[in-house]
């Protein structure tokens, strides 16, 4: 991680601070939000009369299958886990492991 004076960290997080002021009147946002409400199956505003108001979740439904395998992967402290094949290779992997 890169260390900071205090007048370098005040730069960083004073632009960090603009950028995140405009970004709720962005017309990122409102894409954002359009595209979470149709995620989440809400009505997205273009229904009509005597038509089904029903959605497929299908997206949905497998981004979760999907997060619910990688949870357990994203889970450990440490971002890679080497595993020692034999006796001797004990100690180089719990070296080489990252943390």
């Amino acid at each position: 991680m890169a260390s900071y004076d205090r007048d370098s960290l005040a730069a960083v997080i004073e632009g960090a601070i603009v950028t995140a002021q405009g970004y709720e009147s962005s017309g990122t946002a409102e894409t954002m939000r359009r595209a979470m409400n149709a995620y989440l199956g809400k009505p997205l505003g273009n229904e009509q009369f005597g038509r089904s108001k029903q959605q497929s979740l299908d997206v949905a439904d497998m981004v979760n299958a999907c997060c619910a395998q990688l949870s357990p992967m994203l889970s450990t402290d440490a971002m890679v886990v080497l595993e020692p094949q034999g006796q001797d290779d004990h100690k180089k992997h719990t070296v080489k492991t990252i943390n």
